[in-house]
């Protein structure tokens, strides 16, 4: 018994190395071995299932991940997992119960709680959404991922003033923040503002490395002094 003990500690502690190594088809061989030795690990099927939703073998990690969840319902790291495979798979309602649960034993886990919000998103229930990501906006002003989630949900939804007063808002905290200017410069262009939409375009060209979206934006600025206005050059001479 010590020995079989002993030798699924191995295979355990083998397969979590391997999967944060990132080498899940090992790390899943090491799992499947220890569970034949012992089949109410709770630590083993968690590790399981998170391996098989990174080899998109999403179905089998809902199982294993199932599973951890019966052997231990206090864990919400085991639910917040779920939750991703759920949505991955499309079953919004598994997706945002389980992502409940992981939020209601950890009320810290922000990524839970945007993954909840693009859950709704996913439901068509936007206006839930952006209550969700304004509650984390208000509790954790410097987390990022909620004010551009929320920015892009409503220029999806073409309201872009709102949009811009998000990402706005996100600048003044960081301002270094690239996409913010990328998104900001759409909003002024969508409602008109082309002189302010040219400055936000601008400093993202200055900030990004991306260069595909440099070319996207520089395709832009060239269309706009194109098509630009003798007003419009009355205002940049006046600047």
């Amino acid at each position: 018994m010590l020995k079989l003990k002993s030798a699924n500690t191995e295979l355990k502690i083998k397969a979590n190395e391997y999967r944060m190594a990132s080498a899940y088809r090992n790390a899943v061989k090491e799992y499947l071995s220890a569970i034949m030795i012992e089949k109410n690990d709770f630590e083993i099927y968690f590790g399981l299932g998170v391996s098989y939703k990174f080899l998109n073998k999403t179905s089998k990690a809902i199982d294993a991940l199932e599973k951890a969840a019966a052997l231990n319902d206090r864990d919400a790291n085991v639910f917040y997992e779920l939750g991703i495979c759920y949505l991955i798979e499309g079953q919004i309602c598994s997706a945002m119960h389980n992502l409940i649960k992981c939020i209601n034993l950890d009320k810290t886990n922000l990524n839970a709680q945007i993954q909840l919000a693009m859950a709704h998103e996913a439901a068509e229930e936007p206006e839930m959404a952006l209550l969700i990501y304004q509650k984390i906006m208000e509790s954790n002003p410097h987390y990022v991922k909620a004010y551009e989630h929320a920015s892009f949900l409503l220029m999806d939804m073409q309201k872009y003033k709102q949009a811009g007063q998000i990402l706005n808002r996100l600048v003044k905290i960081f301002p270094e923040c690239t996409h913010a200017y990328l998104g900001l410069g759409i909003c002024f262009e969508k409602l008109g503002k082309i002189l302010s939409a040219k400055r936000c375009y601008r400093r993202f060209l200055i900030l990004t490395k991306e260069e595909e979206q440099k070319e996207f934006v520089q395709k832009k600025l060239s269309k706009f002094e194109k098509n630009v206005c003798p007003a419009e050059h009355l205002s940049i001479v006046n600047v």
